[in-house]
């Protein structure tokens, strides 16, 4: 029967399993004992053969192959290269720490308010597409004078932000063939 290297136990210059490997020991030291005390009774010889073998550690011989180190390299580059990898977008993002003005900041949450307000309008649309509704009412996303464009493809109406540039995304979207709206940074 054949035994991998992690069930395979070496005892007295053969290979045994694990259970075998103990009761071949067994047996082993029972002889020896017998041997050594001729006259003493086999019971407790077997008594104390047992305990011996169940408190003797069980050595597992290790068993190194070139594919096993091979292996073992193969996971230490690809955990060193997530290490630099980590180390890198972490450096990055501390690294773009310049700091903002007021007015930057203020800017900068103008632009998600103005997002955020038009990503409500196209939720209104999409309600009104979910309910059957294709008739719309001419309408624009705040920061916007300019509305948004209504168009057809095959039988669905799609409504486009007009220039989703001007809010930092490069397209803002709903179609009735599916009634969510899609923001594309």
């Amino acid at each position: 029967m054949p035994l991998c290297g992690i069930c395979a136990v070496y005892s007295g210059g053969k290979l045994y399993c694990e259970k075998c490997e103990q009761s071949a020991s067994l047996s082993s030291f029972v002889d020896k004992q017998s041997r050594q005390h001729s006259g003493t009774g086999m019971g407790a010889l077997l008594e104390e053969g047992e305990k011996q073998a169940r408190e003797a550690p069980v050595k597992q011989p290790e068993i190194r192959t070139d594919a096993n180190e091979r292996k073992d390299k193969i996971l230490m580059v690809i955990v060193i290269l997530c290490c630099v990898f980590i180390v890198v977008q972490i450096s990055r993002s501390l690294g773009s720490g310049a700091v903002l003005s007021q007015q930057q900041i203020a800017a900068q949450e103008q632009t998600r308010n103005n997002i955020e307000a038009c990503m409500l309008i196209f939720w209104e649309i999409a309600m009104q597409f979910s309910n059957g509704d294709t008739t719309l009412a001419p309408r624009h996303c705040p920061g916007s004078n300019m509305n948004l464009t209504i168009s057809r493809d095959a039988g669905a109406v799609i409504v486009r932000h007009p220039q989703p540039a001007t809010l930092g995304v490069s397209d803002i979207y709903v179609s009735s063939a599916d009634p969510t709206p899609i923001l594309v940074e």
